[in-house]
This record gives C-alpha cells, structure tokens and sequence, in this order.
C-alpha cells in the first residue's frame, strides 16, 4: 500500500481551514504527560527528594522553599547533591514536573513542600 501524499495533504490542510484543531489543548497535554510518566526516568536527585520531602496534604501548611534551599538540604544528606545555580534551574524543572506548587516571589521561585 502507498501513500497518496498529495491527498494527505489536501485533506490536512482541508481540515485547517474549516478551524479544525491541530496543537495540543492543556487537558491533550495532561492526557500526554500522563501516559509517557510510565517511561520515565526518575534522576537520583529527584529519588532524593523523594525520600526527604514530600507534598502538602489538603489543609496542610507546608514551608516555602527555593530549588537551592532544597538542594542544601539534600547536600547536607548526601555531598556529591550539586549546588550550582544551573543545577537549581534544572532541580526547579524537576520540582514543576513533579506538579510541586510554586510561586514567584522577590527572590525568585519557591516551592511548597514538607520536611519528612
């Protein structure tokens, strides 16, 4: 079987101009996420943080924290936790994935999270 390309195309660009739909929405994009998690792989510095923070429970506080206040806890536990600041960018990416709440503040993002 092959491919007639130039009907593909037509009806691609068919569907365009009558306002189909072509990029993902947030819930597409959520779906997405969701189903690729199994496949991922989890750093060891996020296994870390796994074993020494976890998430707020509904109506729990919780401490405000920045990527490296976090990161100079877990290199008080572990030495070889790096502390750079492109590290605490990449450490942050890892917090957001893993759906942590944050906010910008004055002195950059922090991250809710607690203590175990």
């Amino acid at each position: 079987m092959t491919i007639n390309y130039r009907q593909l195309y037509a009806q691609a660009m068919q569907a365009i101009r009558s306002g189909e739909r072509y990029w993902f929405n947030d819930k597409d994009e959520a779906v997405l996420k969701e189903n690729n998690r199994e496949f991922e792989q989890i750093s060891p510095i996020e296994q870390l943080f796994h074993c020494h923070f976890r998430l707020p429970q509904e109506g729990e506080e919780g401490e405000w924290m920045s990527p490296i206040q976090i990161l100079e806890i877990l290199h008080a536990k572990n030495s070889t936790t790096k502390l750079t600041e492109g590290y605490a960018k990449y450490f942050g990416r890892i917090l957001k994935k893993n759906d942590i709440e944050g906010k910008h503040t004055n002195k950059g993002v922090v991250y809710r999270i607690v203590k175990l």
